[in-house]
């Protein structure tokens, strides 16, 4: 039996966009093993309603795509999932997925594939990799495909020092409209302001400058687009930096929001006025304090795999 923990991750940080995200301390879990039984697909966690339990199961999916590449044959499989990340929210639960599945897979065929070449893999499934490197390798990280379909990625540290207020308002909204909300063709000058603002980011995460990201999470790519889909979100945002965060930012394609809070700073004040601004453009919401996971996609024991879930 395999026992695999998945982190779920914020993608874009602003201006990065599909190209760059942090992991964070919220999990899914993975159970995987060989058995003569056709497949059985069993889950726990708060978010498995509406989740398919067949061969269209996301992580089954992800996992036989890589047992094909390695010339694996399972007569059969038998798959617990535990699922803690809100889906459609903005948190990479589908990265989270096909992390998990790439890599649960990968232990049970023995591990024919590096890291490395599970990360192309699931960039390939995901379609970027702004989501799926963090989740893979843990931290905050910046990652490309390059035309060969190779994917050059550069760890930016863990944020270390911040803390990570994440507000999930209570409504969905999926990739494929998240991205339909977008125009086929941007501004020059918006092109530019994001272009700068991404270097002054990475130098901020790199320098741990912090200050620097008040000014170096200002989109205009996505963010403006997407705002119109989500009831207060400029207003969401204003507030907690008025309350203490030194950025606040659209979570990947939302509807979720991430603050992110120095140390000295009450970070529970920065998430109720958060809520608040929610509440008054009629949506509730779950708060989630969290930090940024280092450590990525791991192989756990049996007793860790057990304590961790209670």
């Amino acid at each position: 039996m395999v026992l695999v923990r998945i982190p779920a991750s914020s993608a874009n940080l602003g201006p990065g966009f599909d190209c760059m995200g942090v992991a964070l301390n919220l999990y899914n879990y993975i159970s995987i093993e060989q058995t003569s039984e056709p497949l059985k697909i069993t889950m726990g966690g708060k978010y498995r309603e509406g989740l398919p339990l067949d061969e269209s199961n996301l992580v089954y999916q992800a996992a036989v795509h890589l047992w094909k590449k390695a010339g694996f044959k399972p007569q059969g499989v038998a798959l617990h999932l535990v699922n803690n990340i809100p889906p459609s929210s903005g948190l990479g639960s589908s990265s989270a997925a096909i992390v998990g599945g790439l890599f649960s897979g990968n232990l049970l065929a023995g591990s024919p594939l590096t890291k490395e070449e599970l990360l192309v893999l699931a960039a390939e499934l995901e379609g970027h990799p702004d989501n799926v490197a963090p989740a893979l390798l843990g931290g905050t990280v910046l990652a490309v495909i390059q035309e060969s379909g190779q994917c050059v990625y550069c760890s930016l540290g863990s944020m270390e020092g911040l803390k990570l207020v994440v507000v999930v308002p209570e409504m969905q909204l999926s990739t494929d409209l998240a991205r339909s909300l977008l125009p086929s063709l941007v501004p020059r000058s918006d092109a530019v302001w994001n272009v700068a603002r991404t270097g002054l980011l990475v130098a901020s995460l790199l320098t741990k400058d912090y200050a620097l990201l008040k000014s170096a999470m200002d989109d205009r790519l996505h963010e403006p687009y997407r705002a119109e889909a989500i009831p207060g979100m400029p207003d969401v945002l204003a507030a907690a930096r008025e309350a203490g965060a030194v950025s606040a930012v659209l979570s990947g394609a939302g509807p979720t929001l991430i603050a992110f809070v120095p140390q000295s700073t009450d970070e529970v004040r920065v998430g109720e006025a958060m809520r608040s601004v929610f509440q008054v453009n009629g949506l509730q919401s779950e708060i989630h304090y969290l930090n940024p996971d280092r450590t990525g996609t791991v192989q756990l024991d049996s007793d860790e795999f057990q304590l961790e879930q209670l």
